[in-house]
């Protein structure tokens, strides 16, 4: 047995004998759903019984059975109404201090690929296994004004401009991922994602771009 998954094993034991009775057979009986097949389970209850705290039995179980299977990482998504409640829940979730929980307004989805193939090169994501991912309306699927933010702009101008059909059109697809951020994009922005796009696709051997 590795030391990762004595770890693992220790940290779900303690969680599990913090639950109440109910709260454990819950958590055992969707651990035994998923081991047997089961991919989509729902967990409806009042509210003030728990729901919360056994969610956070099943991450301790999932996550010695990820790294049971010879997973590199295990990435559990927490999808919640808005990002000040993510923050507060997400701390009840880690169920170690050495789980990374990814910040809630960088979660957007249209900048996930970037996100993705940066964290399958990260050797201290690595060691620490663990990955609370949240998602929410706000921070995730906002559409803001209609031209999203301009971190997403400089990300999407960065790939786009290496298309060789927008060669001969790079100063006006700037001009249309500018928009009116003026000054972030040209201070920061643009050339954090160039350099970002640049770093990613060297890590990892070219295969993002």
């Amino acid at each position: 047995m590795s030391e990762t998954t004595k770890q693992l094993e220790l940290i779900e034991n303690r969680i599990m004998d913090g639950l109440k009775d109910f709260q454990q057979a819950t958590v055992n009986r969707i651990d035994q759903l998923f081991r047997t097949g089961q991919r989509r389970i729902l967990v409806s209850d009042e509210v003030g019984l728990g729901k919360t705290l056994i969610a956070r039995g099943i991450i301790a179980k999932m996550a010695r059975f990820s790294q049971e299977e010879g997973d590199k990482f295990f990435k559990t998504v927490y999808i919640c109404s808005n990002a000040t409640i993510a923050s507060q829940n997400l701390q009840r979730l880690r169920i170690t201090s050495d789980a990374r929980t990814e910040n809630a307004s960088l979660s957007r989805l249209s900048m996930q690929h970037l996100n993705i193939f940066k964290q399958e090169n990260n050797v201290e994501l690595e060691k620490r296994f663990i990955q609370l991912i949240p998602l929410t309306p706000d921070t995730s699927f906002r559409m803001t004004a209609g031209t999203g933010t301009v971190a997403e702009r400089a990300l999407m101008f960065a790939l786009l401009r290496r298309l060789p059909e927008l060669h001969t059109y790079v100063n006006e697809l700037e001009v249309a991922m500018k928009d009116r951020a003026f000054c972030s994009w040209d201070s920061w922005c643009k050339d954090r994602y160039e350099r970002e796009v640049c770093e990613c696709d060297e890590k990892c051997n070219h295969r993002y771009l």
